[in-house]
Protein backbone atom coordinates (compact mmCIF):
# COMPACT_ATOMS: atom_id res chain seq x y z
CA UNK A 1 0.00 0.00 0.00
CA UNK A 2 2.57 2.49 1.23
CA UNK A 3 4.73 1.70 -2.37
CA UNK A 4 1.08 2.50 -4.26
CA UNK A 5 0.54 5.55 -2.58
CA UNK A 6 4.29 6.32 -3.39
CA UNK A 7 3.39 5.94 -7.10
CA UNK A 8 0.44 8.18 -6.95
CA UNK A 9 1.87 11.06 -5.59
CA UNK A 10 4.89 10.70 -7.77
CA UNK A 11 2.40 10.94 -10.80
CA UNK A 12 1.02 14.02 -8.97
CA UNK A 13 4.01 15.68 -8.72
CA UNK A 14 4.87 15.29 -12.34
CA UNK A 15 1.74 15.88 -13.50
CA UNK A 16 1.38 19.18 -11.85
CA UNK A 17 4.99 20.45 -12.84
CA UNK A 18 4.20 19.84 -16.17
CA UNK A 19 0.95 21.65 -15.95
CA UNK A 20 3.25 24.51 -15.09
CA UNK A 21 5.48 24.65 -17.77
CA UNK A 22 4.64 27.38 -19.81
CA UNK A 23 3.00 26.38 -23.40
CA UNK A 24 4.04 27.38 -26.17
CA UNK A 25 2.49 27.51 -29.66
CA UNK A 26 3.85 25.95 -32.67
CA UNK A 27 3.66 29.09 -34.73
CA UNK A 28 6.09 31.11 -31.78
CA UNK A 29 9.89 30.83 -32.22
CA UNK A 30 11.46 28.81 -29.04
CA UNK A 31 14.18 31.83 -29.08
CA UNK A 32 13.95 34.79 -30.79
CA UNK A 33 17.87 35.90 -31.96
CA UNK A 34 19.07 39.57 -31.46
CA UNK A 35 20.76 41.55 -34.59
CA UNK A 36 23.04 44.29 -33.81
CA UNK A 37 23.20 46.61 -37.42
CA UNK A 38 25.63 49.64 -36.68
CA UNK A 39 26.40 52.27 -38.83
CA UNK A 40 28.69 55.94 -38.70
CA UNK A 41 25.61 57.93 -40.32
CA UNK A 42 22.52 59.43 -38.11
CA UNK A 43 19.24 57.68 -38.53
CA UNK A 44 17.40 57.78 -41.82
CA UNK A 45 20.45 60.03 -43.12
CA UNK A 46 22.03 58.63 -46.89
CA UNK A 47 22.37 55.09 -46.70
CA UNK A 48 21.02 54.43 -43.52
CA UNK A 49 17.79 55.68 -44.93
CA UNK A 50 17.87 52.01 -47.15
CA UNK A 51 19.00 50.46 -43.84
CA UNK A 52 16.31 50.65 -41.87
CA UNK A 53 13.64 49.52 -43.73
CA UNK A 54 15.50 46.29 -43.89
CA UNK A 55 15.07 45.08 -40.14
CA UNK A 56 11.18 45.56 -39.85
CA UNK A 57 10.57 43.71 -43.14
CA UNK A 58 13.22 40.70 -41.74
CA UNK A 59 11.39 40.61 -38.57
CA UNK A 60 8.25 40.58 -39.86
CA UNK A 61 8.85 37.74 -42.67
CA UNK A 62 10.83 35.95 -40.24
CA UNK A 63 7.58 35.44 -37.76
CA UNK A 64 9.62 36.79 -35.10
CA UNK A 65 12.61 34.84 -34.77
CA UNK A 66 14.74 38.00 -35.12
CA UNK A 67 14.91 41.39 -34.04
CA UNK A 68 16.77 43.86 -35.40
CA UNK A 69 18.21 46.58 -33.47
CA UNK A 70 20.07 49.55 -34.64
CA UNK A 71 22.77 51.63 -33.43
CA UNK A 72 23.04 54.85 -35.48
CA UNK A 73 26.09 57.48 -35.39
CA UNK A 74 28.92 55.36 -33.79
CA UNK A 75 26.63 54.94 -30.61
CA UNK A 76 28.03 51.43 -30.21
CA UNK A 77 31.82 51.80 -31.33
CA UNK A 78 33.64 54.23 -33.56
CA UNK A 79 33.72 53.44 -37.49
CA UNK A 80 37.17 52.78 -37.32
CA UNK A 81 36.69 49.42 -34.80
CA UNK A 82 33.56 48.29 -37.24
CA UNK A 83 35.33 45.46 -38.77
CA UNK A 84 36.83 43.63 -35.82
CA UNK A 85 34.13 45.01 -33.78
CA UNK A 86 31.81 42.47 -36.14
CA UNK A 87 34.26 39.69 -36.12
CA UNK A 88 33.88 39.62 -32.30
CA UNK A 89 30.37 39.81 -31.88
CA UNK A 90 29.70 43.23 -30.55
CA UNK A 91 27.23 43.97 -33.28
CA UNK A 92 26.45 41.32 -36.01
CA UNK A 93 26.27 43.89 -38.78
CA UNK A 94 28.17 46.98 -39.71
CA UNK A 95 28.96 49.04 -42.34
CA UNK A 96 32.84 49.18 -42.76
CA UNK A 97 34.48 52.36 -44.76
CA UNK A 98 36.66 50.78 -46.95
CA UNK A 99 39.22 53.74 -46.87
CA UNK A 100 39.86 52.85 -43.21
CA UNK A 101 40.41 49.17 -44.51
CA UNK A 102 41.97 49.16 -47.47
CA UNK A 103 45.43 47.43 -46.12
CA UNK A 104 43.28 44.43 -44.44
CA UNK A 105 41.31 44.24 -47.79
CA UNK A 106 44.17 45.17 -50.72
CA UNK A 107 41.96 43.68 -53.78
CA UNK A 108 38.90 44.23 -52.65
CA UNK A 109 39.88 48.12 -52.14
CA UNK A 110 40.54 48.47 -55.78
CA UNK A 111 37.32 50.46 -55.87
CA UNK A 112 39.23 53.31 -54.12
CA UNK A 113 42.01 54.20 -56.83
CA UNK A 114 42.02 57.16 -58.11
CA UNK A 115 40.85 58.11 -61.72
CA UNK A 116 39.05 54.35 -61.87
CA UNK A 117 35.43 55.19 -61.16
CA UNK A 118 31.71 54.37 -62.16
CA UNK A 119 30.05 57.41 -64.01
CA UNK A 120 28.81 59.67 -61.04
CA UNK A 121 25.13 59.05 -61.92
CA UNK A 122 22.79 57.13 -60.05
CA UNK A 123 22.68 53.63 -62.48
CA UNK A 124 26.69 54.03 -62.45
CA UNK A 125 26.52 54.39 -58.23
CA UNK A 126 24.35 51.06 -58.32
CA UNK A 127 26.55 49.37 -60.95
CA UNK A 128 29.67 49.79 -59.34
CA UNK A 129 28.61 48.14 -56.25
CA UNK A 130 26.91 45.15 -58.39
CA UNK A 131 30.57 44.76 -60.52
CA UNK A 132 32.47 44.60 -57.14
CA UNK A 133 30.37 41.78 -55.37
CA UNK A 134 29.98 39.77 -58.79
CA UNK A 135 34.21 39.85 -58.60
CA UNK A 136 33.79 38.90 -54.71
CA UNK A 137 31.41 36.28 -55.26
CA UNK A 138 34.26 34.68 -58.37
CA UNK A 139 37.75 35.57 -56.29
CA UNK A 140 38.71 33.13 -53.58
CA UNK A 141 41.53 35.65 -52.96
CA UNK A 142 39.34 38.81 -52.19
CA UNK A 143 36.73 35.98 -49.79
CA UNK A 144 39.33 35.60 -47.60
CA UNK A 145 40.23 39.10 -47.21
CA UNK A 146 36.79 39.32 -45.23
CA UNK A 147 37.24 35.41 -43.39
CA UNK A 148 34.90 35.43 -40.59
CA UNK A 149 32.54 37.71 -42.34
CA UNK A 150 29.99 37.42 -44.47
CA UNK A 151 30.37 40.28 -46.92
CA UNK A 152 26.77 40.93 -48.23
CA UNK A 153 26.91 44.18 -50.21
CA UNK A 154 28.88 46.95 -51.19
CA UNK A 155 28.24 50.78 -51.61
CA UNK A 156 30.38 52.57 -54.21
CA UNK A 157 29.79 56.14 -52.88
CA UNK A 158 29.18 59.09 -54.39
CA UNK A 159 32.77 60.41 -55.73
CA UNK A 160 34.31 62.52 -53.24
CA UNK A 161 35.45 66.38 -53.74
CA UNK A 162 37.85 68.72 -52.05
CA UNK A 163 36.33 71.04 -49.30
CA UNK A 164 38.48 73.93 -47.78
CA UNK A 165 38.07 76.07 -45.22
CA UNK A 166 39.80 79.64 -46.41
CA UNK A 167 42.50 78.35 -49.17
CA UNK A 168 40.95 77.68 -52.65
CA UNK A 169 42.51 74.45 -54.11
CA UNK A 170 42.90 73.05 -57.61
CA UNK A 171 45.86 71.88 -58.29
CA UNK A 172 48.49 69.41 -56.34
CA UNK A 173 50.81 71.72 -55.14
CA UNK A 174 47.91 73.72 -53.39
CA UNK A 175 47.96 70.89 -50.38
CA UNK A 176 51.84 72.18 -49.68
CA UNK A 177 51.60 73.18 -45.43
CA UNK A 178 47.75 72.24 -45.12
CA UNK A 179 46.29 69.30 -42.63
CA UNK A 180 43.77 67.26 -45.06
CA UNK A 181 41.61 64.78 -43.55
CA UNK A 182 40.14 61.46 -45.26
CA UNK A 183 40.73 58.06 -45.79
CA UNK A 184 42.26 55.82 -48.45
CA UNK A 185 44.49 55.57 -51.02
CA UNK A 186 43.84 58.85 -52.85
CA UNK A 187 45.32 60.70 -49.13
CA UNK A 188 49.15 59.73 -50.70
CA UNK A 189 48.01 62.75 -53.22
CA UNK A 190 48.39 64.99 -50.26
CA UNK A 191 51.35 64.06 -48.61
CA UNK A 192 53.24 63.64 -51.54
CA UNK A 193 52.39 67.31 -52.07
CA UNK A 194 53.75 68.39 -49.22
CA UNK A 195 50.31 68.02 -47.16
CA UNK A 196 49.74 66.21 -43.80
CA UNK A 197 47.50 63.45 -43.69
CA UNK A 198 44.59 63.20 -41.01
CA UNK A 199 42.78 59.79 -40.79
CA UNK A 200 39.07 61.13 -40.49
CA UNK A 201 35.54 59.71 -41.46
CA UNK A 202 33.26 62.35 -42.78
CA UNK A 203 30.84 62.29 -40.00
CA UNK A 204 34.07 63.97 -37.65
CA UNK A 205 34.66 66.62 -40.57
CA UNK A 206 32.89 69.44 -39.16
CA UNK A 207 34.30 68.99 -35.37
CA UNK A 208 37.44 68.50 -37.06
CA UNK A 209 37.71 71.96 -39.92
CA UNK A 210 35.85 74.26 -36.95
CA UNK A 211 38.93 73.22 -34.70
CA UNK A 212 41.52 74.19 -37.01
CA UNK A 213 42.88 70.04 -36.73
CA UNK A 214 41.89 70.07 -40.28
CA UNK A 215 42.35 72.34 -43.37
CA UNK A 216 40.41 70.63 -45.85
CA UNK A 217 39.26 67.36 -46.34
CA UNK A 218 37.98 64.81 -49.17
CA UNK A 219 34.52 64.04 -48.80
CA UNK A 220 31.43 63.39 -51.29
CA UNK A 221 28.42 66.04 -51.56
CA UNK A 222 25.86 63.71 -50.43
CA UNK A 223 28.28 63.97 -47.02
CA UNK A 224 28.72 67.51 -47.25
CA UNK A 225 24.99 67.83 -47.19
CA UNK A 226 24.49 65.54 -44.70
CA UNK A 227 26.99 67.57 -41.96
CA UNK A 228 26.28 71.05 -43.03
CA UNK A 229 29.90 71.35 -44.16
CA UNK A 230 29.23 74.89 -46.05
CA UNK A 231 28.86 75.98 -42.49
CA UNK A 232 32.81 75.90 -41.88
CA UNK A 233 34.03 75.71 -45.73
CA UNK A 234 34.60 78.15 -48.24
CA UNK A 235 35.93 76.63 -51.35
CA UNK A 236 34.82 73.38 -52.75
CA UNK A 237 36.99 71.89 -55.92
CA UNK A 238 34.57 69.28 -57.83
CA UNK A 239 36.54 67.01 -58.84
CA UNK A 240 36.50 63.03 -58.17
CA UNK A 241 39.42 61.80 -56.06
CA UNK A 242 37.97 58.76 -56.11
CA UNK A 243 34.93 57.24 -55.15
CA UNK A 244 34.87 56.18 -51.66
CA UNK A 245 32.92 52.63 -50.44
CA UNK A 246 31.07 51.11 -47.37
CA UNK A 247 31.21 47.40 -46.99
CA UNK A 248 28.27 45.67 -45.70
CA UNK A 249 29.51 42.90 -43.45
CA UNK A 250 27.80 40.41 -41.39
CA UNK A 251 29.63 38.36 -38.76
CA UNK A 252 29.86 34.89 -40.26
CA UNK A 253 28.68 32.88 -37.67
CA UNK A 254 25.60 35.10 -37.33
CA UNK A 255 24.70 34.65 -40.84
CA UNK A 256 25.49 31.07 -40.63
CA UNK A 257 23.10 30.43 -38.02
CA UNK A 258 20.50 31.43 -40.33
CA UNK A 259 18.52 28.89 -42.09
CA UNK A 260 18.70 28.58 -45.37
CA UNK A 261 15.09 29.97 -45.74
CA UNK A 262 16.04 33.21 -43.72
CA UNK A 263 18.92 33.85 -45.44
CA UNK A 264 16.72 34.09 -48.56
CA UNK A 265 14.29 36.17 -46.90
CA UNK A 266 17.37 38.45 -45.74
CA UNK A 267 18.79 38.84 -49.50
CA UNK A 268 15.51 39.19 -51.10
CA UNK A 269 15.25 42.46 -48.82
CA UNK A 270 18.41 43.55 -48.99
CA UNK A 271 18.96 43.61 -52.96
CA UNK A 272 15.76 46.63 -52.68
CA UNK A 273 16.77 48.47 -49.82
CA UNK A 274 20.12 48.51 -51.08
CA UNK A 275 18.84 50.53 -53.94
CA UNK A 276 16.59 52.65 -51.58
CA UNK A 277 19.51 53.24 -49.64
CA UNK A 278 21.59 53.99 -53.08
CA UNK A 279 18.96 56.39 -54.17
CA UNK A 280 18.70 58.33 -50.70
CA UNK A 281 22.23 59.08 -50.75
CA UNK A 282 22.61 60.37 -54.18
CA UNK A 283 19.43 62.43 -53.98
CA UNK A 284 20.84 64.46 -51.18
CA UNK A 285 24.04 64.20 -53.07
CA UNK A 286 21.90 67.21 -55.16
CA UNK A 287 21.10 69.58 -52.42
CA UNK A 288 25.25 69.59 -51.24
CA UNK A 289 25.99 72.40 -54.27
CA UNK A 290 22.72 74.22 -53.87
CA UNK A 291 23.88 75.37 -50.25
CA UNK A 292 26.93 75.94 -50.59
CA UNK A 293 26.43 78.39 -53.23
CA UNK A 294 23.13 79.63 -51.36
CA UNK A 295 25.30 80.52 -48.44
CA UNK A 296 28.36 82.44 -50.39
CA UNK A 297 30.63 79.59 -51.28
CA UNK A 298 32.54 78.79 -54.02
CA UNK A 299 32.50 75.79 -56.42
CA UNK A 300 35.13 75.57 -58.67
CA UNK A 301 34.78 72.61 -61.88
CA UNK A 302 38.52 71.13 -63.10
CA UNK A 303 39.25 72.92 -65.98
CA UNK A 304 40.88 71.08 -68.72
CA UNK A 305 44.48 72.09 -68.24
CA UNK A 306 44.54 71.15 -64.58
CA UNK A 307 43.56 67.22 -65.48
CA UNK A 308 47.29 66.57 -66.63
CA UNK A 309 48.08 67.33 -63.27
CA UNK A 310 45.97 65.26 -60.95
CA UNK A 311 46.73 62.21 -63.35
CA UNK A 312 49.85 61.95 -62.92
CA UNK A 313 49.47 62.74 -59.07
CA UNK A 314 47.59 59.55 -58.87
CA UNK A 315 49.98 57.39 -61.11
CA UNK A 316 51.87 56.54 -58.26
CA UNK A 317 49.32 55.48 -55.84
CA UNK A 318 47.77 53.08 -59.09
CA UNK A 319 51.71 51.49 -58.85
CA UNK A 320 52.32 51.13 -55.65
CA UNK A 321 48.74 49.82 -54.84
CA UNK A 322 50.02 46.94 -57.43
CA UNK A 323 53.40 46.39 -55.20
CA UNK A 324 52.20 46.23 -51.92
CA UNK A 325 49.63 43.94 -52.71
CA UNK A 326 52.27 41.39 -54.33
CA UNK A 327 54.65 41.78 -51.82
CA UNK A 328 51.76 40.90 -48.92
CA UNK A 329 50.80 38.13 -51.58
CA UNK A 330 47.19 39.02 -51.84
CA UNK A 331 46.87 37.47 -54.79
CA UNK A 332 46.60 38.75 -58.37
CA UNK A 333 46.27 42.52 -58.39
CA UNK A 334 47.02 43.77 -61.90
CA UNK A 335 44.05 41.17 -62.67
CA UNK A 336 41.82 42.63 -60.34
CA UNK A 337 42.50 45.97 -61.32
CA UNK A 338 42.25 44.86 -64.70
CA UNK A 339 38.85 43.09 -64.44
CA UNK A 340 37.44 46.38 -62.57
CA UNK A 341 38.34 47.90 -65.58
CA UNK A 342 36.55 45.61 -67.41
CA UNK A 343 33.69 46.28 -65.91
CA UNK A 344 33.92 50.22 -66.24
CA UNK A 345 34.77 50.15 -69.51
CA UNK A 346 31.22 47.92 -69.97
CA UNK A 347 29.13 50.32 -68.34
CA UNK A 348 26.83 52.64 -70.47
CA UNK A 349 24.88 55.07 -68.27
Amino acid sequence: MRKKNMLIYAAIFVLTAVWALPAFSASEPAEKKTLRWAYTMPSKKSFSYGWEMLGPEFEKRTNGRYKVEYYPGETLFKGIAGFDSVLSGVAQIANVSMGQIEKRVPLTSVTLLPVLDFPNSLKGRLAAGNALMEMYRKNPQMQEEFKGLKLFGYHQMNPYILASKSKEIYLPEHFKGLKVGGTGSKMKIISNYGGAEVSQIPPDTYVNMSRGVVDASLLSWSQIWDYKLWEVAKYFYDMSFSGGAQAMVMNAAAWNGMSPEDQKIFTEIWSRTYVAAAEKSYNEATKGPKAVVDSGGKIRKPAAAEMPAWRKAAAPIVEKWIATAKKGKAGDPQAVLAEWQRHIDAFKD
